[in-house]
């Protein structure tokens, strides 16, 4: 398995393994285009205790977990190993051999650290700005750690941990289509000064994770289960482990959409869901059953990677007017900076399997038997000036839900969190008051804003 991890960590190995192939990825230039060209591979078989092991090493690194450093006995002595807090050893004894790694380590061919009975491949540490781009405009919060989680498919999806008092939990942050961690740079600030600290991933196929084909500009996904289960693998090997309860879900459009799928299985895991023009029904005014007919077509005749809505408009200037995503030019024109610097974090238009995903993934959620599963008290914001999703099918499957609320902003545009303050600061307002809202803990009062 290949993992970047930011920062200073302690990268431990499991005793008598190995990586089955070991390719240094070095430096933001190189990280990229490399996720790009492996992005259409075939799915590697990946050591499972390997890919934990690593991932409690990064537990340690974020705090979530004490270490010790400790000398063993026997022919590797002088080999220091690392536990959790205990000189037995990592989880069921996995963890064996331990050493510190300098943001400074020299780069190029991968280091080797012998034992007197293994010689095991050194992982080097990206520092912060390796995995996390930033511009003037949108500096990286301090203290933010980023990595990368492996799935099951073989997939490398980039996450990021936002550390701070946290006294009031976790903020775990969905982005949209087409967005990536970086455009929640300010929210993941304004969330810590009200006490949140905040995780957040890039979806597959986006952002900094994998793309999922030899067109690293075409938006696609076979179905939106993928997420789903992208999502369920996010929450057991880093949120979880990693981050202090309770969790409350912040997720926008296509994000939202996701958590909606998810929502039956994270009961158990999430208190609270506030959701933001959520991808319930595309804003139009014409029939969407020829577009929904035309879809279903290209995928049935294995033409579900191309383009049928957009083009590929990946790194290139749009003018600020007009623009359906908001009214704060300011914003507008930092997130457009962002594109400028970064192209290779976007993507462009969807593609025929996206938008049926997409299709599919909705029209499972609005099912009412469906929506009887759904128990996490949920408030969903919608933009009065939506004109990229419906906000009246939002208000109006809000009103099915047993524990929902609605909430809609006059004015806003679709992208409520990049919005003029007079917009934003009502959505902030709003998830402040709801997430730390009396009786949460039980999941069954209404939202105090409301």
């Amino acid at each position: 398995m290949r993992l970047a991890i930011a920062g200073n960590p302690f990268l431990a190995f499991p005793h008598g393994q190995r990586p089955r192939q070991w390719r240094p990825r070095i430096g933001f230039g190189n990280f990229l285009p490399a996720l790009q060209e492996e992005a259409n591979q075939e799915p590697e078989h990946h050591d499972r205790d390997y890919e934990r092991s690593l991932n409690t090493a990064f537990a340690l690194r974020s705090g979530r977990l004490p270490y010790c450093v400790h000398e063993t006995s026997g022919p590797d002595a002088t080999v220091p190993s690392i536990g959790p807090g205990n000189a037995g050893g990592g989880p069921s004894g996995r963890l064996r051999y331990a050493l510190p790694l300098s943001k400074t380590f020299a780069l190029g061919q991968p280091a080797l650290y012998h034992s007197s009975k293994q010689t095991f491949p050194v992982v080097s540490a990206f520092s912060m700005p390796d995995l996390l781009c930033e511009i003037p405009q949108n500096p990286v919060p301090e203290g933010a750690v980023a990595a990368m989680m492996v799935t099951r498919d073989g997939k490398r999806i980039r996450y990021a941990l936002f550390p701070s008092s946290a006294e009031h939990g976790t903020v775990v942050v969905l982005p949209g289509r087409n967005e990536c961690i970086e455009k929640y740079f300010e929210t993941v600030r304004d969330l810590s000064a009200r006490g949140f600290a905040a995780v957040a991933l890039d979806w597959r196929g986006q952002g900094g994770s994998d793309r999922l084909l030899k067109d690293p500009r075409r938006g696609h996904v076979r179905s939106f289960d993928q997420y789903a289960a992208d999502l369920d693998q996010f929450f057991r090997e880093v949120v979880l482990p990693d981050c202090r309860p309770p969790f409350t879900v912040l997720a926008h459009s296509t994000g939202s959409l996701v958590a909606l799928l998810a929502a039956p299985h994270l009961t158990t895991r999430v208190r609270r869901m506030v959701l933001i023009a959520p991808l319930i029904e595309l804003h139009t005014s014409l029939p969407l059953t020829p577009f929904e007919t035309l879809a279903k077509a290209l995928c049935a005749v294995g033409l579900g990677r191309t383009y049928v809505a957009g083009r590929s408009r990946r790194g290139k200037e749009v003018p600020f007017k007009p623009n359906a995503l908001t009214s704060d030019e300011g914003r507008y024109l930092r997130n457009q900076a962002l594109v400028d610097a970064f192209p290779e974090l976007f993507i462009g238009g969807p593609t025929a399997a996206w938008l049926n995903a997409a299709w599919s993934a909705a029209k499972r959620v609005c099912d009412p038997d469906f929506k009887a599963t759904i128990r996490i008290p949920i408030l969903f914001l919608a933009a009065g000036m939506d004109r990229v999703v419906s906000t009246p099918a939002i208000e109006h499957y809000a009103r099915g839900l047993r524990s929902a609320k609605v909430l809609t902003i006059d004015g806003a545009r679709h992208e409520i969190l990049q919005e003029a303050d007079m917009f934003r600061e009502q959505a902030l307002a709003a998830f402040d008051a709801f997430a730390k809202g009396r009786g949460a803990e039980t999941g069954t009062s209404e939202p105090a804003i409301i």
